[in-house]
C-alpha cells in the first residue's frame, strides 16, 4: 500500500518516519476529515479516519481508540471513493491475512466472473453486514488506484472483450426440433460457447498479421500475488483533473469502461504515458477497491422519508 502513496500525489514520503509525519498533519492538522466509529466490544472501538487531499480522495487510516479515547493506528491506505455505481451483486467478505483489513468478492452474473476488491469503508460493514444472507444484493463502487498507465488508442473493425461473455441471443432462423426441448438457459450456453469459438479462431487468424492491443479492445484480469490487483485495458468515458491540496501535485480521475463494468481509476500525472482523451483507452495494473452501500432499499427508503 505505501509504494501507492504517489499516485494521491505523496511522491516524496518514503520510510517509517515519514509516513508518520503524514499521518499527524493529515489527523491532526486542519485536513478536511470524517472519521466513523463501531464498538466491537467493551473494550474495543474501531476507527476510521478518511483524510481528504482532493474531492473524494485521500487517506484512510484505521485503528482502535484505547480507553482514554487516543486513536492508535494500525492501518493506512490511499483511496479514490468512487461515485459511480459499478455493481449490485451479492457479495462475500473475507479477513484479509497480513493485516487488518477486508477484502469483498462480487461476482458478476452478465459475465461470468468473479471480481475481488479491497474493502473501503470496513466500520459501515460492522455494522449492516449479514454473512448470513448470501442472496442481499448490495451496491458497489469499484476504483482503481493506478501505480502507472499508459494511453492507447481505440480500434476499429471487430473487437474482442477478454474475460466477457457476449449476451446477445441468435436472431431469427428456425428451431431444431431437439431445440425445442431444450430450455432457454441452454440455449443461451450453446451459442456462448459457439461464440466463444468463433472469436478463439478469429482472434488466431488476425494475430499473426497484427498488434494484440488492435485486436482485444477492452480486458480485466488479475494480476500478480495480490488477489485485488488486475491488469486492465478500458475505455475512457471522462476524464477529470485533481490536485493534492498538501503538495500540489497533479493527478488524472478517469472514468474507465472495462468489458462493461464501469469504475473510477486514479493515477499521478506523472505516471501516465500519454494524453488521456474521451474514447481513447487507459491500460495498467491498478489496486482495486471498493465502497459498499450497506444498506438495504428499506433503509434508503426511509431514510428518504425523514
Amino acid at each position: 500500500m505505501n509504494c501507492m502513496l504517489q499516485t494521491v500525489g505523496f511522491s516524496d514520503i518514503e520510510g517509517v518516519e515519514a509516513e508518520r509525519r503524514l499521518r499527524n498533519e493529515l489527523i491532526y492538522g486542519n485536513t478536511k476529515k470524517t472519521t466513523k466509529t463501531a464498538k466491537l466490544s467493551d473494550n474495543r472501538t474501531a476507527v476510521e479516519i478518511f483524510c481528504e487531499i482532493a474531492p473524494n480522495t485521500g487517506m484512510v487510516y484505521r485503528g482502535e481508540n484505547d480507553r482514554s479515547g487516543v486513536f492508535l493506528s494500525d492501518c493506512f491506505f490511499p483511496a479514490h471513493i468512487s461515485k459511480t455505481l459499478s455493481l449490485k451483486e451479492p457479495i462475500i467478505v473475507s479477513k484479509r491475512m497480513d493485516s487488518n483489513a477486508f477484502t469483498a468478492m462480487a461476482y458478476e452474473y452478465t459475465h461470468k466472473i468473479p471480481i475481488i476488491f479491497y474493502l473501503q469503508n470496513e466500520i459501515e460493514m460492522y455494522l449492516k453486514y449479514d454473512k448470513d444472507d448470501k442472496d442481499r444484493d448490495y451496491e458497489v463502487y469499484l476504483s482503481g488506484i493506478a501505480g502507472d498507465g499508459k494511453i492507447i488508442l481505440p480500434i476499429e473493425g471487430p473487437k474482442v472483450e477478454v474475460g466477457k461473455l457476449d449476451k446477445e441471443k441468435k436472431a431469427g432462423g428456425t428451431k431444431e426440433s431437439d431445440e425445442e426441448e431444450l430450455n432457454e438457459e441452454e440455449l443461451q450456453m450453446r451459442f456462448l460457447a459457439e461464440k466463444e469459438i468463433s472469436d478463439y479462431f478469429m482472434m488466431n487468424g488476425r494475430i499473426k498479421n497484427e498488434d494484440l492491443y488492435s485486436i482485444i479492445e477492452t480486458t480485466f484480469m488479475p494480476c500478480g500475488t495480490e488477489v485485488d490487483t488486475y491488469t486492465i485495458i478500458g475505455k475512457i468515458n471522462s476524464v477529470e483533473n485533481l490536485e493534492n491540496n498538501r503538495t500540489a501535485e497533479e493527478m488524472f480521475l478517469l472514468g474507465i469502461e472495462c468489458n462493461g463494468v464501469v469504475m473510477e481509476i486514479c493515477i499521478n500525472k506523472k505516471n501516465l504515458l500519454g494524453v488521456p482523451e474521451v474514447g481513447r483507452r487507459f491500460k495498467g495494473n491498478v489496486w482495486l477497491q471498493g465502497y459498499v452501500n450497506w444498506s438495504t432499499e428499506k433503509e434508503n427508503e426511509e431514510a428518504y422519508k425523514l
